[in-house]
C-alpha cells in the first residue's frame, strides 16, 4: 500500500517560490490501477515523482507498506526502490545498448550474475511481445516497441509498484490501447500496483480502478473511475471529463437545456423515445457520450427541451419518476 499524507512539495528558486503540490492526501491499494490526472502543471508529474523520491517533499509522508520513505537510511531506501519501477513517456532507453541489454540493465546495477540478468530479460521480452527483436537497437524500433522495452526494463527487478509518467503521451491511439493493455495483462497476472499519472482522460477509462483528479497543486475529487465519470463534482473534473460538448454546443438561442446522466441501469433502454411517447412533447438530442465500465455503459446526454413550460415540466417529472439522473445545463 502507498500511503501520501500531507505531502506537500515547494521549488525554491531566486525568483520565488513555486508549489508543486500542496497538502496531498492518498491511498493507494495494493493491486489496483490507479489514476492521476489533470492538466499541464498541475503537479502531477511532480507527485509521482515524490512516490520514489526523485523528488524529495518539502513536506509530508511518503509511506509504502509502513514504511516513511525520507526517514529510511540510504541503504533502506536503495532497496526499497527496487520495489517500485517507473516507466516515462520519452522512454529513456540507452541507445548504445542492445534491446535485451537495456532491460537487463538494473540488474546489472543490483549485481545480478550477467547470466541470470539476460535469463530474465529474455523473460520479460516475452512478456512484452518482443522476442524476436532482443538484438535491435532504440533507433530501429517504434514508439510503440521502445514503451514495451521500456516496461520490461522497469520490471526486471520484479517491482510491486509501477509507476508510469505520461507513458502514452508520445504514441498514437492504436499504439496507446495496446499499451495499456499489456499494462493492464500485468497487473492482473503479476499483481503489480499501477499508478498512472496522465492528462488523457481516455486513458483513466481504459484502464484504471479508481482516479484522482489534481488542479493547481491539490487533489480536487477522488473516486471510482465510474462515479468520477458520472458525476464530477469539481469544475477541473468536468473540463477533463466533457471536454467535447463545451466546445461543440452553441448555447445561444437554446431553450431550456438538461444533462441527463445514466448510471448503468438505464443506458441501453430507449429512454428519449419513451419519454418523447410518454410526454407527447419533442426534445432535441445536442450531445451524447457514453463509456464501458467493467461491462457496463455509462454516459451523458446534453437534451434541449421545448419552449412550453408546461411540457418542461412534465419531462422533468417523467424523468425523475422513472430513476434517471439529471442536471440544469445552463
Amino acid at each position: 500500500m502507498i500511503e501520501l499524507k500531507h505531502l506537500s512539495k515547494t521549488y525554491r528558486s531566486a525568483a520565488g517560490d513555486v508549489e508543486a503540490l500542496k497538502d496531498i492526501n492518498l491511498t493507494i491499494n495494493d493491486g489496483e490501477i490507479f489514476g492521476v490526472i489533470g492538466l499541464s502543471g498541475a503537479g502531477k508529474s511532480t507527485l509521482v515523482r515524490c512516490i520514489n523520491l526523485l523528488e524529495v517533499p518539502t513536506d509530508g509522508e511518503v509511506i509504502i507498506d509502513g514504511r516513511q520513505l525520507t526517514s529510511l537510511p540510504k541503504r533502506e531506501l536503495l532497496e526499497l526502490r527496487r520495489s517500485i519501477g517507473m516507466i516515462f513517456q520519452s522512454f529513456n532507453l540507452l541507445e548504445q545498448r542492445s534491446v535485451i541489454d537495456n532491460i537487463a540493465f538494473p540488474l546489472e546495477i543490483a549485481g545480478v550474475a550477467k547470466a541470470e540478468a539476460r535469463k530474465r530479460a529474455k523473460e520479460l521480452l516475452e512478456v512484452v511481445g518482443l522476442s524476436q527483436r532482443e538484438n535491435a537497437y532504440p533507433a530501429q524500433l517504434s514508439g510503440g516497441q521502445k514503451q514495451r522495452v521500456a516496461i520490461a526494463r522497469a520490471l526486471a527487478t520484479e517491482p510491486k509498484y509501477l509507476l508510469c509518467d505520461e507513458a502514452t503521451s508520445a504514441l498514437d491511439p492504436n499504439t496507446t490501447a495496446s499499451i495499456l493493455e499489456l499494462l493492464e495483462s500485468i497487473n492482473r497476472t503479476m499483481g503489480v500496483t499501477i499508478i498512472i499519472i496522465t492528462h488523457e482522460m481516455k486513458v483513466i477509462e481504459q484502464i484504471c480502478d479508481r482516479v484522482a483528479v489534481i488542479d493547481r497543486s491539490r487533489i480536487a475529487e477522488e473516486g471510482t473511475v465510474k462515479e468520477v465519470f458520472t458525476n464530477p463534482k469539481s469544475e477541473i473534473a468536468r473540463e477533463l471529463i466533457l471536454p467535447q460538448d463545451r466546445v461543440a454546443l452553441d448555447v445561444e438561442g437554446k431553450n431550456r437545456m438538461l444533462r441527463l446522466i445514466f448510471n448503468g441501469d438505464y443506458s441501453e433502454k430507449p429512454i428519449i423515445s419513451e419519454l418523447a411517447m410518454q410526454c407527447q412533447a419533442p426534445v432535441n438530442i445536442l450531445f451524447a457520450d457514453t463509456k464501458q465500465f467493467d461491462g457496463t455503459i455509462f454516459g451523458h446526454m446534453i437534451i434541449e427541451l421545448p419552449a412550453d413550460r408546461d411540457l418542461q415540466n412534465k419531462i422533468t417529472a417523467w424523468l425523475t419518476d422513472n430513476g434517471v439522473s439529471w442536471k440544469e445545463e445552463n
